[in-house]
């Protein structure tokens, strides 16, 4: 049963549905005529991915959409075929080869509840059976990151949310964001985005990094890490 269906948000979803998700890298499934929130805000691109109950429809749906060729229909979409080449770890080895998996059991602030710890120990354990190396990783800069997360998602002062929540007078669940967010002038939005492009590049080179320890003369193949801080709460008890 290779039952599927496209979504902007993946890992959650994913998770506390018990589905396989897969959040590929932006513009790689096309998004031209896509309805979202925060439409034009594209400094933190939304991606769309697949939910499925099997990791083979994952596959089957990412190749049938790049053998449509999207990237003669959409501008954005990324000009790259299917490579099953790289689908087969052919970089890495090829797919009987033994890799190397970080797992991050928590971000530096915040643990994880017991069932996603469990989940990664149990995860660990069965990679180490199958033969492949597992090792720590070590977060970086998480403060960093959050305050530039959250910086550019309120940079409107929450207006675009403010206007969608209008149109079905659904209220703003206010846990989930400051209750006055300041609106940043275009000079502060780039200098917000010029961090942002800092902060990439300085994980980029932490993750590349580890190459010096891993033993295969590759950076960590995967970082594995909790899709959430905690269990899925009752409809309506986000708090």
């Amino acid at each position: 049963m290779l039952t599927h269906v496209v979504l902007a948000g993946i890992r959650i979803p994913a998770a506390f549905q018990g589905l396989y998700g897969l959040r590929p890298s932006y513009n790689r499934v096309p998004y031209g005529g896509s309805v979202n929130s925060m439409m034009g805000q594209e400094v933190l691109p939304s991606v769309l991915g697949p939910l499925s109950v099997s990791i083979d429809g994952l596959s089957i749906f990412l190749k049938a959409v790049m053998a449509g060729q999207p990237w003669r229909l959409d501008p954005l979409a990324l000009r790259l075929p299917w490579s099953e080449t790289e689908y087969q770890l052919a970089n890495h080895g090829g797919p009987s080869a033994k890799l190397v998996f970080a797992i991050q059991w928590d971000d530096g602030f915040v643990k994880p509840q017991a069932p996603y710890a469990r989940a990664l120990q149990l995860t660990k354990d069965a990679l180490l059976a199958a033969g492949h190396k597992v090792v720590d990783w070590v977060p970086y800069a998480t403060a960093e990151g959050n305050d530039i997360l959250h910086g550019l998602y309120f940079a409107d002062g929450l207006e675009d949310v403010r206007s969608v929540c209008a149109l079905s007078g659904e209220p703003l669940i206010t846990p989930l964001a400051p209750a006055e967010p300041k609106s940043l002038s275009t000079y502060e939005y780039w200098q917000l985005t010029l961090r942002r492009n800092k902060y990439i590049k300085g994980h980029l080179d932490h993750w590349e990094a580890t190459a010096a320890t891993t033993g295969t003369g590759r950076p960590v193949d995967a970082i594995i890490s909790p899709v959430n801080a905690s269990t899925p709460s009752p409809h309506g008890d986000e708090q």
